[in-house]
């Protein structure tokens, strides 16, 4: 049988096809809903939620709303929609801070089974330790004028974040201003 290189050279541009053809194909993966009416998750849109032991959502979903605020409808949506915002340096309630405080009261007089946890949040600038204790200040403040509202002291928590858990990652005043808040969410830290 003869040499010839030509062969030899087909067949291992045949054999290089053969292996990398079935890894340039390979199309991006969708998650699809499970429920007639729900939308088609792309990887963007899934949300971080763990799940406890029966199945049921807990905590909240990193940029939403938990899933017992959304078990309210729009009142639950709203209720954690809403920050209560502090001034630079600052855990004193504005005038603004106490109507959304008013509102969220109103809800909780309304539901009466709902425990919440009051999370204290500080923009970036300062040390971590002095900006968990600004974030427990403001937690603190926000859940004291609740309890002057008239809603349980036993009903709430709080938990301080400093600046570690920024709803705006920005560096700047106006993402600075949005960092610098309580946030109200439904379901104790252990929940």
């Amino acid at each position: 049988m003869a040499y010839h290189p030509h062969r030899w050279t087909v067949i291992l541009v045949l054999l290089t096809l053969a292996l990398t053809l079935p890894l340039g194909s390979c199309a991006k993966k969708t998650v699809v809903a499970e429920k007639p009416g729900e939308e088609a998750l792309g990887a963007g849109n899934i949300t971080e939620e763990s799940l406890e032991a029966g199945g049921d959502r807990k905590g909240r979903a990193r940029r939403g709303v938990s899933a017992r605020a959304q078990a309210y409808g729009p009142e639950g949506i709203a209720f954690e929609s809403e920050d209560v915002l502090f001034e630079f340096d600052s855990a004193t309630l504005t005038g603004d801070s106490r109507t959304v405080l008013q509102k969220k009261a109103d809800f909780m007089r309304k539901h009466p089974e709902v425990q919440i946890t009051v999370e204290g949040h500080c923009d970036e600038r300062g040390s971590s330790d002095y900006n968990l204790g600004l974030g427990q200040k403001r937690a603190d403040a926000a859940k004291a004028y609740l309890v002057d509202l008239g809603v349980a002291d036993a009903r709430m928590a709080t938990v301080s974040y400093g600046k570690e858990q920024p709803q705006d990652p920005g560096h700047d005043e106006s993402a600075w201003a949005r960092n610098r808040r309580a946030h109200l969410v439904i379901g104790g830290i252990t929940d």
